[in-house]
């Protein structure tokens, strides 16, 4: 399940910013029209991203789309990359390697050696 919030997301009663996920307080919101994506894990609903409702400048979306679309450094042009939020786990593959983050920090990594293990894991 997801849901989409129109207002700032992790309020607390004095007007305070509180990320749930990071364990600490948010700096202020940059503006008063914010969007938050969020799915529900267990019960329990978990900020996926923010979104200001502020118009960018066309300059800002023309050069971060030539960098992520044809920069060498660039991730999506260097790298293999696939990633997905299963249950509470973040999973992650990158190039050659499975990684996934639980909730508690721990982070496990496998070697992908195979074409049949990369499949099973997509």
């Amino acid at each position: 399940h997801f849901r989409l919030l129109s207002e700032p997301f992790g309020c607390t009663g004095s007007g305070g910013m509180y990320s749930a996920e990071l364990g600490q307080p948010l700096p202020p919101p940059l503006s008063d029209k914010q969007f938050v994506l969020q799915r529900q894990v267990r019960g329990t609903w978990r900020d996926l991203y923010m979104v200001r409702n502020e118009p960018a400048c066309d300059a800002d979306i023309s050069q971060a789309n030539w960098y992520n679309c044809t920069h060498p450094d660039a991730r999506f042009v260097s790298s293999f990359f696939v990633s997905r939020v299963v249950g509470d786990e973040r999973h992650h593959i990158v190039n050659g390697s499975y990684i996934f983050r639980k909730p508690d920090g721990s982070i496990n990594e496998e070697v992908v050696t195979s074409r049949a293990r990369l499949m099973l894991l997509l």
